[in-house]
């Protein structure tokens, strides 16, 4: 449980560091995965990690550290790209919230995702330990209080347009945290909601480089951006009915990135000059995104405010972010 609120605290991130021009040969389908689930309730469906890699060949891969009681992973160890099944049995666990970080390692290379387990009440509300920051609010009005995922799927040849990275053709954003605010109790009032999320990263950029004495004929290259880093996070849902809210998030410092690939020193220059880590908006960044509300569930009724439920991008053009609001948290 202590892990899991350093996560939605944003404390681990420490340093921001480019790793080496080696060529990547690991890659994961998710940084993070969260499964939920109601105190009494079904255990939640299994879900796939995908252990990728360029090229297709890789040394074997295993997964460590063994995992805890709630959670079982098949297989733990393979010798070439496939899925793993993560399964989940919720039976007799109380609500709140479990993690683990899971480790692959291939070779001399490592990767991890977070797993998450969200155990809630029958009214849809998990406890979280009190160290969490939120905001100062009025005595008088104390805060509601979510847990929040927001989501980013693209990124394929973000920086030249190129359809066709070999890397990861989804490329993945997920931010993970609490979020708070004082809702409003009339009509025609917006509801303003911040905190401090985990923001993961697994992107991959495509460029092609002229090959050497022969200018007119070219070379793909790829690189691949990992990494966390915390995000201080507001979402404003409108108060009109059919808009939904709009997202806005601006890095703070720290974080732990990594960039490896097989483009020359300038194109990772380029790249990770070019990365929307902070408030740029450019991108895929999350600074500035309208998220879509099809169903009206953040105007229900009449009243905006954040609902337990998924808020899907409407497509998935480049810098669309989806939301999905995991629990209410208890006061």
């Amino acid at each position: 449980m202590t892990r899991a609120v350093l996560l939605l605290s944003g404390v681990l991130l420490l340093r921001d560091g480019v790793g080496s021009m080696a060529a990547q040969t690991l890659a994961l389908s998710h940084p993070v995965l969260v499964f939920t689930g109601w105190v009494g309730g079904p255990s939640p469906a299994p879900q796939n990690l995908e252990v990728r890699s360029t090229p297709a060949a890789t040394p074997g891969w295993s997964i460590s550290p063994s995992p805890p009681g709630w959670l079982t992973i098949s297989p733990t160890s393979g010798t070439g790209p496939g899925p793993t099944t993560l399964t989940v049995n919720s039976t007799g666990l109380s609500a709140g919230i479990y993690h683990v970080r899971l480790t692959v390692t291939s070779g001399a290379e490592t990767r991890t995702v977070d797993v998450f387990l969200v155990i809630t009440d029958q009214q849809g509300r998990v406890s979280v330990p009190p160290n969490i920051p939120i905001p100062p609010v009025p005595p008088a009005a104390p805060p509601a209080r979510y847990l929040v995922q927001f989501h980013f799927v693209g990124y394929s040849g973000l920086l030249e347009g190129y359809p066709d990275c070999k890397v990861n053709p989804n490329g993945r954003e997920v931010m993970f945290g609490v979020l708070s605010g004082v809702e409003p109790t009339e009509p025609d009032q917006d509801a303003d909601y911040t905190g401090t999320m985990t923001r993961y990263t697994m992107v991959d950029f495509c460029d092609i480089k002229p090959k050497p004495a022969r200018p007119d004929e070219h070379d793909w290259c790829e690189m691949w951006l990992t990494g966390e880093s915390t995000m201080q996070v507001s979402f404003t849902a409108y108060a009109e009915k059919g808009r939904g809210g709009w997202l806005k998030a601006k890095g703070l410092s720290g974080g732990v990135i990594t960039l490896r690939g097989t483009c020359d020193v300038e194109v990772a220059r380029n790249i990770r000059a070019g990365y929307p880590m902070g408030d740029d908006g450019g991108g895929g960044s999350p600074n500035g995104q309208p998220i879509q509300d099809p169903r009206g569930l953040l105007y229900t009724p009449e009243l905006a405010k954040l609902r337990v439920g998924e808020y899907p991008a409407q497509d998935r053009k480049e810098g669309q972010w989806s939301m999905r609001v995991v629990a209410r948290i208890s006061p």
